[in-house]
């Protein structure tokens, strides 16, 4: 096992709330001293991470890492993919903070078309079809003007348009407006039930300052994700602004803290509670407001959706909140009028042909009674996944079988994981004949890179978690504090180089 300069603080608290007279605000206790993580260390892991993100051509990426703050330059093809570069780099314990010096060159195409095609997938996202969102293009730059109802929903517009295949750039102009007059009291209210309720940053330390709808961020926090993490749930309806400077990154706030003294969500109608809030600040959930019932921690979701992707964001959501251990998602995806088959397939070869990531010559779609499935070979697990998730907003689609395969060009052995914060299965490694891959590498070596992957993730705590290894096939045993810790380990487990996990790791 590898040796690091592990720190294991004692320090616990619980956030309390203030009130004064001008600035609204809730206090967190004073960081600890900060620990040094060797910068060559970091770099390491950092180059570990870009490796597996296979969206992103890491031998493409130059990364240096001075004082824990990691720089990533060069060049990619499109948003998506830098965005993934930037956010495995924020998710790597002991990255202080990131510079983003990566330029995008997309395949050149006329403003025309890319005006056009980004306009369509705004209509054709379940989603965002109803935002009034005007689109212009110059020069592979894309702006969006207009107004939605939400910050989320701003992110989400934005985010539909970064996936259009030739978009260097986008600009984002849409405004936020809510028409209630809400005080600065209920919307510190609100940014500490969201923070509160969410299964990563519940263990953080943060200090919330409210005046005149602008909030401001300090304390600490365990990597720069969970910081951009902090700033969305900040967001609330209402917020003009918010303020992040204050909010340092120090990886001794990862996991240990988690452990003792914060506030815990335990009871199965708290639970409920948190899951109902945690929909809320979803623009693909919100609207549907699915059916929730709790038993002993384990959430039932029930009701109708109208889209697929709605029904797998709010199972998302659920997993992603504190107290919740499982989730049985009982959603039906019922759409307002009936989708013709071939509607439905016009449609979703429509939204592969621009997809920034797939290429639509290697994908075959089928659609029978709303069933959607995809074949074909494609180049890589991220190719796979986007096209599933492609699918997946179409609307029309009621299940979506990925019968993909993936041409590796070094067929030993490959993992592929999303990212952490979302909480969504690793896809396995196949060869050419659909048979699973193993790892060329020893058992004895499997278990020191899946120790190390544990200990650089600011999501879990491995100093609780044991690893063996039998040709190739990792088990996990050990006790982790909630469903995202538990998944997180699974993830590293892959990255490390297992063939198969099996997490026997119990969720306290």
């Amino acid at each position: 096992m590898k040796t690091h300069n592990k720190h294991t603080p004692k320090e616990s608290a619980i956030l309390a709330g203030s009130c004064g007279a001008m600035i609204l605000s809730s206090t967190a206790p004073a960081a600890e001293p900060k620990q040094n993580v060797a910068d060559g260390e970091i770099a390491t892991a950092l180059e570990s991470a870009l490796l597996f993100e296979t969206s992103v051509p890491s031998y493409r990426i130059d990364t240096s890492v001075i004082d824990g703050v990691a720089t990533l330059s060069r060049t990619v093809k499109g948003i998506l993919a830098k965005e993934r570069a930037l956010m495995a780099a924020k998710a790597t314990r002991g990255v202080r903070s990131v510079v983003d010096k990566i330029e995008v060159n997309p395949p050149k195409r006329s403003d025309a078309e890319l005006a056009k095609d980004v306009n369509n997938a705004l209509l054709l996202d379940p989603a965002a079809d109803s935002y009034e969102v005007d689109v212009t293009a110059k020069d592979g730059v894309v702006t969006l003007k207009g107004t939605v109802d939400s910050w989320q929903e701003r992110k989400l517009a934005a985010h539909v348009a970064k996936g259009v295949r030739g978009v260097s750039e986008v600009v984002d102009e849409m405004m936020h407006n809510y028409d209630l007059d809400r005080s600065d009291s209920e919307l510190q209210a609100e940014i500490e039930r969201a923070m509160e309720i969410d299964v990563i940053l519940r263990p953080l330390f943060i200090t919330t300052e409210v005046e005149d709808r602008e909030v401001k961020l300090t304390g600490t926090v365990g990597s720069s994700a969970e910081k951009d993490r902090a700033i969305n749930k900040a967001f609330v309806m209402g917020v003009r602004e918010v303020d992040a400077t204050g909010l340092e990154v120090d990886s001794w706030a990862s996991t240990d803290i988690k452990k003792e003294g914060l506030p815990v969500i335990k009871s199965d109608e708290e639970i409920k509670e948190a899951v109902k809030d945690a929909f809320l600040y979803d623009p693909r959930v919100f609207s549907f407001n699915p059916n929730v019932s709790v038993n002993s921690g384990m959430v039932t979701l029930t009701g109708t959706v109208d889209n697929l992707k709605a029904k797998e964001a709010a199972e998302r959501d659920a997993r992603n909140t504190v107290g919740v251990w499982r989730v049985k998602n009982h959603l039906k995806v019922r759409t307002p009028e009936t989708i013709p088959d071939s509607t439905v397939k016009a449609n979703l070869d429509s939204a592969l042909a621009w997809n920034a990531i797939t290429e639509s010559y290697e994908i075959d779609s089928e659609v029978e009674n709303g069933i959607v499935t995809l074949t074909g070979t494609v180049d890589s697990f991220l190719e796979k996944a986007e096209a599933e998730d492609v699918a997946d907003r179409t609307n029309g689609a009621l299940v979506v079988k990925n019968k993909l395969k993936v041409d590796l060009p070094d067929l030993t052995y490959y993992s592929y994981t999303f990212d952490p914060l979302w909480s969504t299965a690793p896809y396995h490694a196949y060869n050419n004949e659909g048979e699973m891959t193993y790892p060329a590498v020893s058992d004895a070596e499997i278990v020191e890179d899946v120790e190390d992957e544990l200990f650089w993730s600011p999501f879990v705590d491995s100093d609780d978690i044991s690893v063996t290894a039998k040709q190739g096939d990792v088990t996990l045993t050990g006790e982790v504090d909630d469903w995202s810790e538990f998944t997180s380990a699974t993830e590293n487990a892959y990255e490390g180089g297992a063939a198969t996990v099996v997490n026997k790791l119990e969720i306290k």
